[in-house]
């Protein structure tokens, strides 16, 4: 792939040897992120070939489609419209034709917006696409959505500057409170609306000239008193809500941040200081990175593996994506964290305390 080999790698595919298997997935491997790769001459033949062997059918499939074959295109737009084809097989078909940026799917999207089974998955696939119509669909859709679906939807209107301004724009109104935006997408947001952004939600970098007072603040209400009478119970909601997403804790959460199971969470002071100012001491596992492409779509997350070709980002919310480097714009590293400054501000009093609660214990709650 990368020395521009493809015809001989595929004429070797060909050939029946006990190293077939190791060169198909190779060559799947190799075609991860890059969405221009032309089909070369020799494919057609050997995809007929394999179609023929049970073995190698579905890995063919997965190649034809990373090269744009219509038929296999075709095929997953069945499965899609397939009354008696099973939910996960049809997720994975939208999946694949999204990264395609399909144009099939894009028409299809509205109308699976409806399916409840389909419907976080075709939530992600929307931000394949700059569609101002796509756009409005997701808008008008959100308020019946359930929570995870919400959380996915603010991640797919904050990925291009078009779905973002329906964001910002319902956040000015009021008709997205800010308590929706999870912690992690407010850098995103700004990164993709600029200074528009900065002006809807408030000081994003220099809240730190606060910190103090800050500290004051919730030491204040974070009496050992006020903590004996909170809910842990209730603070794993709010943790569920407000962190989990990023952090592991007790074998379950995301990678995004640092796992939180083996901190230091009986101690406040520790507590206090990496929630209030959270871009301290930002290991360079966990800073930001916010990558735009070619084509108007921004990412961010942590970048877990790099070569010469391509990169692989963790992203919140999804499976690694592997971006090939030809269709990176810019790449931004940033010294702060993911998860802004400012985080309590939008929990209640009651919230804050039975967050902090909950993180104190040291054993999982039921």
């Amino acid at each position: 792939m990368d020395e521009g080999q493809l015809e001989k790698l595929i004429a070797a595919i060909g050939q029946k040897s006990s190293t077939q298997s190791d060169l198909l997935s190779g060559l799947l491997a190799g075609l991860e992120g890059n969405i221009d790769a032309k089909e070369p001459s020799n494919w057609s033949n050997v995809y007929q070939s394999l179609q023929n062997n049970a073995k190698f059918s579905s890995l063919a499939d997965a190649v034809a489609q990373k090269f744009g074959n219509a038929e296999v295109a075709q095929k997953m737009l069945a499965v899609i419209n397939d009354s008696s084809a099973k939910p996960e097989e049809k997720r994975k078909a939208i999946r694949a034709l999204a990264s395609q940026q399909n144009p099939a799917l894009q028409e299809e999207i509205p109308k699976l917006l409806e399916d409840e089974e389909l419907r976080l998955e075709t939530i992600k696939s929307i931000a394949a696409y700059d569609s101002d119509e796509l756009g409005k669909a997701l808008f008008q859709k959100y308020k019946d959505l359930s929570q995870p679906e919400k959380e996915q939807a603010i991640l797919t209107m904050a990925s291009r500057p078009r779905y973002g301004r329906f964001l910002g724009n319902a956040l000015k109104n009021g008709t997205i409170p800010k308590s929706d935006i999870p912690a992690h997408a407010v850098l995103q947001l700004r990164a993709v609306l600029g200074n528009g952004f900065v002006e809807i939600w408030g000081p994003i970098d220099d809240i730190s000239q606060t910190l103090q007072v800050e500290y004051i603040k919730y030491q204040g209400i974070l009496t050992d008193d006020a903590l004996v009478k909170a809910s842990p119970g209730r603070g794993k909601e709010v943790y569920a809500r407000v962190c989990a997403t990023c952090h592991m804790l007790h074998g379950k959460g995301g990678k995004i941040g640092p796992d939180l199971t083996g901190s230091n969470r009986t101690n406040m002071t520790y507590l206090l200081s990496n929630i209030l100012n959270p871009s301290g001491d930002v290991q360079e596992d966990y800073k930001l990175v916010v990558i735009t492409t070619q084509d108007g779509r921004t990412y961010s997350g942590n970048v877990i593996a790099e070569n010469d070709r391509s990169l692989t980002l963790r992203v919140v919310g999804q499976d690694p994506i592997v971006l090939n480097k030809s269709q990176i714009r810019t790449r931004d590293v940033s010294e702060k964290s993911m998860m802004p400054e400012g985080l309590l501000n939008n929990l209640s009093k009651e919230e804050v305390l039975n967050l902090i609660a909950y993180l104190k214990k040291l054993e999982p709650s039921a």
